[in-house]
């Protein structure tokens, strides 16, 4: 049986923000540490214009376009994205969710530690102001 850790995410992104609030987070299974917590923190930190790209393409279609986006996604060792799923999405449109999932996959993820697979869920908060 595969040792899973659940990781939860908060994370605020705003289109038009030059910076990103500070995300919280509790883990559910000790074996992740804190610098684990980190380091999937600057992977998204890293990739925030790909995330914004794919808010962007969702405020053509609805210049008002707001909400929220929970994605989870499982990584294995080597960092690599082998499963996402869109949770809830409170936007209203069909673009920017599968966008998110689809860069997600392309992201590569800190080693999940002494566990065989890593599971993260992360709210995306979106706003055009």
């Amino acid at each position: 049986m595969k040792l899973l850790t659940s990781i939860l995410f908060v994370y605020v992104l705003a289109s038009c923000a030059s910076h990103y609030n500070k995300p919280q987070l509790s883990i559910r299974n000790s074996s992740m540490a804190d610098p684990y917590k980190e380091q999937i923190r600057n992977v998204i930190r890293a990739n925030k214009l790909s995330i914004k790209k794919c808010y962007e393409e969702g405020l053509k279609q609805n210049k008002n376009l707001y909400g929220k986006i929970i994605l989870k996604w499982h990584y294995i060792k080597g960092g690599i994205v082998t499963k996402t799923e869109v949770i809830s999405n409170t936007l209203g449109d069909d673009i920017v969710a599968p966008c998110i999932s689809k860069e997600i996959k392309t992201f590569i993820f800190p080693e999940p530690g002494d566990d065989k697979e890593a599971i993260v869920t992360f709210p995306f908060v979106f706003s055009p102001n």
